[in-house]
């Protein structure tokens, strides 16, 4: 959340005619309150979501020593997955995506 955003929700509330007053910010009125604090929470949250699913990424694929020449990380960890997955039930090759069949190991 914009620190400006968060310092405006820390301030006392006036209702005025909705032109910005000299500092840039436009104040709003008292029933707007609770859906701008509803909005600041659901931000926080889904920045939060975004940084727990990022580094959940970065785990997966840093767990790649080494990549296969010609992909990258994301699409060896991606064979690698599939691969594993599909380890019981034939080739693996139909599996893959067209991009990844033929690939040397």
């Amino acid at each position: 959340m914009s620190e400006k955003l968060s310092a405006r929700l820390d301030m006392q509330w006036r209702v005025i005619d909705g032109r910005p007053d000299s500092d840039g910010f436009t104040f709003v009125l008292p029933e707007q309150i609770d859906e701008l604090r509803a909005l600041e929470s659901f931000l926080a949250q889904a920045q939060a979501d975004v940084e727990a699913l990022r580094n959940k990424y970065s785990e997966i694929l840093y767990g790649v020593a080494t990549k296969h020449p010609g992909e990258s990380r994301h699409e060896t960890a991606l064979r690698y997955i599939l691969e594993r997955e599909n380890r019981s039930s034939g080739p693996t090759s139909a599996a893959l995506p067209e991009h990844l069949r033929g690939a040397s190991r």
